[in-house]
């Protein structure tokens, strides 16, 4: 939780302060915000939402993978009948 929460709070301030605080163009562009437009005010392009929904998608992929590989281990059908 700790990571995905660190890389949310990197592109908010990166993405929306990154200009006032003169950061460096290169860090500017590891925020998502940098390569979504904004459709009422820019043009539309194709390629940077087809490539921020295929990193989504391996993210997202890559998150079912772990989830299924955890180690939790199963219930015993004797802790329906008694206390364990």
């Amino acid at each position: 939780m700790v990571v995905h929460g660190g890389v949310l709070a990197l592109s908010i301030v990166v993405g929306f302060l990154g200009q006032p605080l003169g950061l460096p163009n290169w860090l500017r562009q590891l925020s998502t915000f940098e390569h979504a437009p904004s459709p009422p005010s820019g043009d539309v392009e194709a390629v940077p939402l087809l490539v921020l929904t295929v990193i989504a998608g391996v993210l997202v992929a890559g998150g079912i993978v772990a989830f299924r590989q955890r180690d939790v281990g199963e219930a015993d059908d004797s802790c329906r009948t008694q206390p364990c």
